[in-house]
């Protein structure tokens, strides 16, 4: 077997590190723009069209760029492997919708969800993923790729669904964080999270898919390894949000997506968590005046 992963950030080199760990027998090529992390790269044109697999771990802004790049040189039988947990290309779309628009009509293509930080998978940790495709064929093969690898995999066929979980995952783990940063306990920030899963539940029942699907790993047990780690960019993001304000660097998945996901839920009242990270994402209220507002509950309807 051959596999080209895309992205040798924390969860690239954590997927080559778990292949190699389960499998003698596949030849693994990792690719990144940047050359000082795969010194000796081969270019996309030499590598892609041979890939029975095709691992896409870099961040949605450059998803469009490498997409472009690949589809004319992919054959329709290497299984396209998205992780990526953000809107895409200039639209800012859900991904099954971009990789609609922006892979052959007919290529294979799966996502790659749940709980598995790239930091823990590569200490040898276990990780739960999730993969999402319309034939079940390509979870098989999967499963087979992953077999001893300490990485465990779920079937689902609701593309759209664990899409939209993915997205809005990043953004409540913000919220998550920025309780981490105003000092929250545990209790609240159960509360809080208890909240988000309500609220994530309702926003993807608005997109067409089951709210069943929130209670999963794709949606539940991610938002929990998310917005609890310490090596988690969102929560992390989040947590510098509430301490610093407009001086933070906001730079995660779950910025990204925000202002698309709130344009379309502004005139959604059930989602005061998201509101209240909006508001404070969005610089119009401190951290701590848009939270206590939320406990208050001056943005519920």
């Amino acid at each position: 077997m051959k596999v080209l992963i895309i992205g040798a950030g924390n969860i690239g080199r954590a997927l080559e590190q778990l292949i190699k760990s389960a499998r003698d027998n596949c030849e693994i090529e990792i690719f990144d723009k940047d050359k000082d992390k795969v010194p000796f790269r081969k270019d996309l044109a030499e590598t892609a069209p041979s890939a029975d697999f095709v691992f896409l771990a870099v961040p949605s802004s450059a998803l469009e760029e490498v997409c472009a790049e690949l589809k004319p040189i992919l054959h329709l039988e290497t299984i396209i492997i998205s992780l990526i947990k953000g809107l895409a290309g200039e639209k800012r779309q859900i991904a099954d919708k971009f990789f609609k628009e922006n892979l052959a009509k007919k290529q294979a293509l799966a996502f790659l969800f749940g709980p598995m930080l790239g930091d823990e998978l590569k200490q040898g940790k276990r990780g739960v993923g999730v993969v999402a495709t319309k034939n079940p064929e390509n979870f098989e093969k999967l499963q087979i790729l992953f077999k001893n690898s300490g990485l465990n995999l779920e079937y689902t066929s609701d593309l759209s669904g664990v899409a939209i979980l993915g997205v809005l995952k990043n953004i409540y783990a913000l919220g998550l964080g920025i309780a981490d940063g105003l000092g929250w306990g545990m209790n609240m920030k159960g509360w809080l999270a208890a909240s988000s899963m309500r609220e994530m539940g309702d926003i993807i029942k608005m997109f067409g898919s089951r709210k069943d699907i929130v209670w999963g790993d794709a949606g539940l047990a991610d938002l929990i390894t998310t917005g609890f780690s310490p090596s988690s960019k969102n929560r992390r993001t989040g947590e510098e949000l509430a301490k610093k304000g407009r001086n933070a660097e906001l730079i995660s998945e779950g910025i990204r997506s925000l202002p698309v996901i709130g344009g379309m839920l502004k005139d959604t009242p059930k989602t005061p968590v998201f509101k209240a990270i909006e508001e404070t994402v969005k610089g119009n209220m401190p951290a701590e005046e848009a939270f206590r507002a939320l406990i208050k509950g001056i943005f519920k309807h």
